[in-house]
C-alpha cells in the first residue's frame, strides 16, 4: 500500500531493509482505524454520530468519549477603549485612545467574556 500510494519517495534498492509490517502494526496501535474495501479508515474525531455508524458498519472499536474539559489560559488583559461614558449618560467618542488599568477592566468583564 505504501510503495503502491505514490505519495513516498524511497529509494528501491533499501526495499528489502525497510519494515513496512512493523511500520504498519505501530502506526494500527496508535490510531483508531480499520480495514475497509476501499482501504484502511483512520478515525480521528470526537463525533459520536459518526463514531456509531463506524462501530456497527465497521466493527471498529471507539473509546468512551471523555467528559468535555475546559482550559483557562491566563495572560496579561489590556484594554484600549475609544468611546466613553459622559456625565450625562451618553457615549462619547474619544480624540485619543485611552488604555484601562486592571482595575477599572472588571467593569467590562460581560463584553469580555461574550
Amino acid at each position: 500500500m505504501i510503495c503502491g500510494s505514490g505519495h513516498f519517495e524511497y529509494d528501491h534498492n533499501l526495499e528489502e531493509y525497510i519494515d513496512f509490517k512493523r511500520y504498519g502494526q505501530v502506526k494500527m496501535n496508535n490510531e483508531i482505524g480499520t480495514f475497509a474495501d476501499k482501504g484502511y479508515i483512520i478515525y480521528n474525531g470526537y463525533n459520536q454520530k459518526l463514531s456509531n455508524k463506524l462501530s456497527e458498519n465497521l466493527g471498529m472499536e471507539m473509546p468512551e468519549i471523555k467528559e468535555q474539559k475546559i482550559i483557562k489560559l491566563y495572560m496579561p488583559l489590556t484594554v484600549t477603549i475609544y468611546d466613553i461614558e459622559n456625565d450625562y449618560g451618553y457615549r462619547e467618542t474619544l480624540n485619543e485612545t485611552l488604555e484601562l488599568g486592571n482595575y477599572a477592566i472588571v467593569d467590562y468583564i460581560h463584553e469580555v467574556l461574550v
